[in-house]
C-alpha cells in the first residue's frame, strides 16, 4: 500500500507531545485508559482502492495486537515460563508481579485492545473495517452513523448494556486458547 500520510508535518515527528490528543490524555489520567491523535492516511493513495485499503490500514491495529499476545503466549505454552503461577498467592504479588503475571496481563491487554478496537463503532477500528466489507448502499447509510459513534460508545462503555460481559466472554475465550 502506498500512503503518504505519516508524512504529513503535524505527525512526522518523534515528540510524543504532539501525538497526544487532549480528551484522550484525560481519560487516561481519569479512567486508566485513552487514544492519541489518528493518523492521517490518503485513502486514494492505498493500492487496493479507498474502501479495501482503508479497511486493511484499520485491521493492522488489532491484528499487531493479536500478534503480541500471540508471540507472549509462545514462552508460557512451551513451559519456558511455568505457567502455574499466573494469579496471585498473596499481597506481595500484587505489588511484585511475578513474570507469569507480567506475561499474562500483557496477553490479556492485547487481546481486550483487539477485541475492543474491533467493535464497529467510530471512531474504533471496527467501523472502517465493517465500512470495508459493506456494499455501497448499506456503507453510505452505515457511514453516515459516524458522528454519533463516540456518544453510543461512551453510553455502551459507561451504562450498564451487557457490553462488559461480551467483551470478558470473547477475551477469555481468545487467552484461553492462547495459553
Amino acid at each position: 500500500m502506498a500512503c503518504a500520510g505519516p508524512r504529513t508535518p503535524l505527525l512526522a515527528t518523534m515528540n510524543p507531545l504532539k501525538h497526544l490528543d487532549v480528551l484522550g490524555t484525560i481519560m487516561v489520567l481519569a479512567v486508566g485508559f485513552g487514544w492519541a491523535k489518528p493518523v492521517p492516511v490518503n485513502p486514494y493513495a492505498l493500492r487496493s482502492g479507498p474502501k479495501a485499503g482503508m479497511a486493511t490500514v484499520a485491521v493492522a491495529g488489532p491484528l499487531s495486537n493479536l500478534a503480541l499476545a500471540i508471540l507472549a503466549a509462545i514462552p508460557l505454552r512451551l513451559g519456558v515460563i511455568e505457567s502455574t503461577s499466573i494469579f496471585s498467592s498473596g499481597l506481595l504479588d500484587f505489588f511484585i508481579p511475578t513474570m507469569p503475571q507480567l506475561f499474562f496481563t500483557f496477553i490479556w491487554l492485547n487481546v481486550i485492545l483487539l477485541v475492543f478496537n474491533l467493535l464497529p463503532i467510530a471512531p474504533l477500528d471496527g467501523f472502517k473495517v465493517l465500512l470495508g466489507f459493506l456494499p455501497y448502499p448499506a456503507s453510505e447509510a452505515f457511514r453516515k452513523s459516524e458522528p454519533f459513534g463516540p456518544l453510543i460508545l461512551l453510553l455502551l462503555v459507561f451504562l450498564p448494556t451487557g457490553l462488559t460481559t461480551l467483551l470478558s466472554s470473547i477475551t477469555n475465550w481468545i487467552v484461553g486458547i492462547l495459553i
